[in-house]
């Protein structure tokens, strides 16, 4: 699912949703992420937290949640400073294009006060930077993990969240609907899941 804006700054608040071990129990996932650009030339810059049951070389219980940043086509750079939590925290992210020099990413847990920041150069040329990204996903070839409804707020675009440009609602969907977007209200929405496929 993904809820797009344009513009070249990203935050969001989302609680990471609950897990159930008794769906989709081989290698699962759950991707909650803000982002710029990806949609029309697949150059993405992404910041947020994912629970694993396998991949990525990860292992260990349902519930645990990993913060991370992505600049695509690279592979995602995963927190190290104890930032990991828990099924139902709190947690925030960001990504800012600043210059070609400089393209920050943020992670933070609220609910352990915990968080790590990132910086890389980005060429402007290699970032799409006409859309913006609020998303919850099966990353790449994963199964979608069972979880609670997943709830986004205070999602900003260069410190404002009122609608800038077009706004588009994406579900996901593989040979099912993974997961569907309520409409948008005040400064958020809410995703909820229906399959693991």
């Amino acid at each position: 699912m993904q809820f797009l804006r344009p513009k070249l700054a990203r935050t969001g608040d989302f609680q990471h949703p609950a897990s159930f071990a008794s769906y989709c129990p081989s290698a699962s996932d759950d991707g909650s992420w803000v982002g710029i650009g990806g949609v029309h030339t697949g150059n993405l810059a992404q910041a947020g937290s994912a629970t694993w049951s396998g991949g990525y070389g990860h292992s260990g219980p349902i519930d645990w949640v990993m913060g991370f940043m992505e600049v695509l086509p690279d592979p995602p750079v995963f927190s190290t400073n104890g930032v990991a939590g828990n099924s139902g925290d709190t947690l925030h992210a960001d990504v800012a294009y600043n210059n070609p020099s400089s393209t920050t990413f943020f992670f933070g847990n609220q609910s352990k006060g915990t968080s790590q920041s990132w910086s890389t150069t980005i060429p402007r040329a290699n970032l799409d930077g006409t859309t913006a990204e609020w998303i919850d996903e099966a990353p790449g070839a994963f199964l979608l993990r069972k979880s609670a409804g997943v709830d986004w707020g205070q999602i900003f675009e260069n410190g404002a969240n009122q609608p800038y440009g077009s706004i588009s609602l994406l579900d996901q969907t593989r040979t099912h609907t993974m997961m569907t977007a309520g409409g948008y209200q005040n400064d958020g929405f809410t995703n909820t899941w229906h399959a693991c496929s």
